[in-house]
């Protein structure tokens, strides 16, 4: 009996399969049977450092498929850098918030703008009006009117921010001008008319004084007659013509003439005459008509 050997084995590796080998008989160098391979064994990396503890290879990437910067194999490398990038509160890598939004300063109609994304957030500020403002309300002052300076409102968000103060009525001023002409029939008008708002009433003007009324001539009262002048004593009778003769009036001065047209005409006209100066032309008319009488007589 020779005997048996294994011919053609191989160990196997970390990568490579073996070959248990094929058996022989030494005697007659008969193979009796044939081997089994060995399937290879992988790298061992217990500590997880990338370094197969068998052969020393490398073994395991750096794999971070959830990307919580952390490898996938199980080493203590961190994978990816945890940071944000420009304009971004979170880790560009892994999405973890690295940040809340900050500065700015939040307005009655705008919320505050964040410094780093560049975008609104929070709350408004209902007490921070810093936009334009109007008036409402406001009333002006007439002559008879109280006015208002009305209330001030932020344009932006409707609220009132301050209340007005009164305006006095300020009173009418007037100038007065005369509309209408007094005469001696109708009364006149003066206008006064306020220069401030139009307001206007009238005033009655009296009428003028009538002119007087040109004074008639009037007999003097009590007026005296004149006294007949006494015959002269043993005075001769004119003898009587036997038939009558047509007695012959004597013709009339330029004097009495002139003064009683002058008072015809001037009763005629209406012209007034002094009281003493009539009185004084009456009596001299009144003596030159007894004189002309006196002569017709005798």
């Amino acid at each position: 009996m020779g005997g048996k050997e294994i011919r053609d084995s191989k160990a196997a590796t970390c990568t490579e399969d073996g070959y248990t080998g094929d058996t022989y008989c030494k005697g007659c160098n008969t193979k009796l049977s044939s081997g089994e391979p060995i399937a290879a064994s992988g790298h061992k990396d217990d500590n997880k450092d990338h370094s197969c503890d068998v052969c020393g290879a490398e073994v395991g990437k750096h794999i971070d498929v959830d990307h919580d910067h952390k490898c996938d194999y199980g080493c203590a490398v961190a994978i990816g850098d945890h940071k944000a990038g420009e304009g971004k509160h979170t880790c560009d890598y892994c999405g973890a918030v690295m940040s809340k939004c900050s500065g700015g300063t939040a307005t009655c109609k705008d919320k505050a703008i964040c410094e780093i994304c560049g975008k609104p957030y929070g709350e408004k500020d209902p007490t921070n009006h810093v936009g334009d403002t109007e008036v409402r309300d406001a009333k002006a002052a007439t002559c008879t009117e109280n006015g208002y300076e009305g209330d001030i409102y932020c344009k932006d968000c409707g609220v009132k921010l301050s209340s007005g103060e009164p305006i006095v009525a300020f009173g009418h001023t007037y100038k007065d001008e005369v509309t209408k002409e007094a005469t001696t029939e109708s009364a006149g008008i003066r206008t006064y008319t306020c220069e401030k708002c139009g307001d206007s009433y009238t005033e009655e003007i009296a009428k003028l004084p009538a002119k007087p009324e040109p004074t008639k001539p009037s007999k003097p009262e009590n007026r005296v007659e004149p006294t007949k002048p006494s015959k002269p004593e043993n005075r001769e009778e004119p003898s009587k013509p036997t038939e009558p003769q047509k007695q012959i009036e004597p013709p009339k001065t330029v004097n009495q003439i002139s003064l009683i047209e002058i008072l015809i005409a001037m009763f005629v006209n209406g012209i007034a005459v002094p009281s003493m100066q009539l009185i004084t032309s009456i009596w001299q008319l009144i003596l030159q008509f007894i004189k002309m009488l006196l002569t017709a007589a005798f």
